[in-house]
């Protein structure tokens, strides 16, 4: 098996502007590196956190968009930025998977940066075209097992084809994969239906379907999203699938200085707790979980593994 959403992405890198989150200061600005594409809700997640970010520690941060390569283009910048505390990278937590999908990884490990915590990240829900005779997860298997490679896929992260991979894995379904940059660059096709199924962001799909423009089945969660109360799990939907807790891990350099590094870990535990900013991650349906720097590191060990066993169970083969 191939992953395709890597395929070929290496040197694939969108041109943003960077934004700056202003904190009145004349030290010398962080530049927060975010491996996405603008206008997603890992991007809006990433810029509330710059925002609060800015307040707590007195200084300006700019964030940066470097999406490709599912984050090694962005993981690789910061890996090599001096450990001075100016450069830190936003990474989704499936980005621990990185070092068993690719030949040439960036790192062996994201425990190879100093971890500074994590927030709350987006939890993936299943979403399909509404021309498909479905109305719930388990009535889309059904008629996925009845059209075997009749029907296709969009992914855009590694998460996200990790929670379709593992739906094909569990429930034999037999369908096509397209991949995309980002959720934003395969809207277009799902409500046109050009593909008919994707897992992706609550916060990219749920205003569509709300309009009717797209169905929300079912979310890949432990437990039903705030903002969506009428949504089941996967789990309640009777699909059998292994929920994975998504977050937003803050990494910066190795060897970053330990009074550098308690410093930024301290001002995001602030950010995280700020009522401001779990109020605008709820309207983007992502729960506002903080985890500390021993947490985080153990968060990555547990994608590691997850990782691990998905490339054993499906012969992935690096690309």
């Amino acid at each position: 098996m191939k992953l395709g959403l890597l395929s070929g992405a290496v040197l694939v890198c969108a041109i943003a502007l960077p934004t700056v989150t202003t904190a009145q200061s004349g030290a010398a600005p962080i530049h927060l590196v975010v491996p996405l594409s603008p206008g997603g809700p890992s991007d809006q997640a990433a810029r509330l956190l710059a925002k609060e970010l800015a307040k707590a520690l007195g200084q300006d941060v700019i964030v940066e968009n470097k999406p490709g390569a599912s984050g090694a283009i962005a993981a690789q910048t910061v890996s090599l930025a001096a450990p001075d505390g100016r450069t830190l990278l936003f990474a989704p937590s499936s980005m621990s998977g990185l070092p068993v999908l690719v030949k040439s990884p960036p790192y062996a490990s994201l425990t190879e940066f100093a971890p500074l915590g994590a927030v709350g990240g987006n939890q993936v829900c299943l979403f399909i075209h509404p021309s498909l005779p479905a109305a719930t997860a388990t009535e889309f298997v059904n008629y996925a097992k009845a059209n075997p490679d009749k029907l296709s896929y969009g992914a855009s992260a590694p998460g996200e084809y990790l929670a379709m991979a593992n739906l094909i894995k569990l429930t034999g379904i037999r369908m096509g994969q397209i991949p995309y940059k980002g959720s934003v660059q395969m809207m277009p096709d799902l409500l046109e239906g050009r593909v008919q199924a994707a897992f992706m962001p609550a916060g990219s799909g749920a205003t569509y379907a709300q309009a009717g423009k797209l169905k929300l089945l079912a979310c890949d969660a432990t437990e039903r999203l705030s903002g969506l109360p009428d949504t089941p799990t996967l789990a309640q939907a009777n699909v059998p699938i292994t929920a994975f807790y998504a977050y937003h891990l803050l990494l910066a350099p190795a060897k970053l200085p330990e009074d550098v590094k308690s410093r930024l870990a301290a001002a995001l535990q602030r950010a995280a707790n700020e009522p401001s900013l779990r109020a605008e991650y709820a309207r983007l349906y992502i729960p506002a979980q903080y985890l500390t720097p021993a947490q985080t590191t153990e968060n990555i060990r547990d994608g590691e593994r997850i990782w691990a066993q998905f490339v054993r169970e499906t012969n992935f083969k690096p690309e």
